[in-house]
């Protein structure tokens, strides 16, 4: 009887040693398994959705690259630039144009900036006015914009217009003694300032959080590292519950 007690003593401080150490190894996945499931919970109120990630080793994990400026063109001490797919004022994404860029000319109280079917009015300090489009008369198909007299010209398959000084019409010209827009290389700074920002679009704090969450951050093997931390979870319940089925016996 005695000898019985002792093995079965020792049998359970046996397993009293395995679930402690099962224990020790979920600790890091429970802690990184709750912490982000907490961020992911409140994504709205942290706006996971919205930061973007400017890290430079996280960005080069993710095998992201910046895209060379395409085109870039200065405006009232500004540049207005394509990299990638993207249309930048400065350095901030600009929305209402689509790749590619053809030009962008400066008035005394506006800016434009075009692609193919879209004029895009903004303030010299690069706040939005209004879009125009065929629907408000404007030319598609434009290739370029210019200047003639202070007033904005476009350059389309279907030949040059001449628009008011309001942009509420646009009149056939010969393009006789219109100063095209011509693209020019931005700034070092900007460049560089341009290269975090494309590089970081895209990439959510979400996804991140999400991708570690999961495992997928650490690529496949990621994903069986998390599923191996449920299972030693799993065996670490259970181990405790029979520790303690066990204990209460004697």
């Amino acid at each position: 009887m005695v000898r019985h007690k002792k093995h079965h003593g020792l049998r359970l401080r046996s397993l009293f040693l395995w679930h402690r150490y099962f224990g020790l190894a979920a600790a890091a996945f429970v802690l990184l398994l709750a912490s982000t499931g907490l961020l992911l919970n409140h994504t709205a109120d942290l706006r996971l959705d919205q930061r973007e990630v400017a890290t430079e080793w996280l960005l080069n994990w993710y095998g992201l690259s910046a895209s060379a400026v395409v085109a870039a063109y200065p405006v009232h001490n500004h540049w207005i630039s394509q990299a990638g797919e993207r249309i930048y004022w400065d350095a901030r994404e600009l929305s209402g144009l689509r790749a590619p860029l053809r030009g962008a000319v400066a008035t005394a109280d506006a800016v434009l900036a075009a692609d193919a079917e879209h004029l895009l009015l903004l303030t010299p300090g690069g706040e939005v006015i209004e879009q125009l489009g065929a629907a408000q008369g404007a030319p598609v198909n434009i290739e370029a914009l210019g200047l003639l007299d202070g007033r904005v010209a476009a350059r389309s398959t279907a030949g040059v217009y001449l628009s008011d000084a309001d942009l509420f019409t646009w009149e056939a010209h010969d393009g006789a003694h219109v100063t095209w827009a011509s693209a020019a290389p931005p700034p070092a700074a900007l460049r560089d300032e341009l290269a975090r920002a494309h590089r970081g679009a895209g990439l959510s704090l979400e996804r991140v959080v999400l991708d570690l969450h999961s495992g997928r951050l650490f690529g496949a093997y990621g994903v069986w590292l998390m599923d191996a931390a449920a299972l030693l979870m799993i065996l670490l319940a259970l181990t405790g519950v029979w520790h303690w089925a066990q204990r209460k016996r004697r």
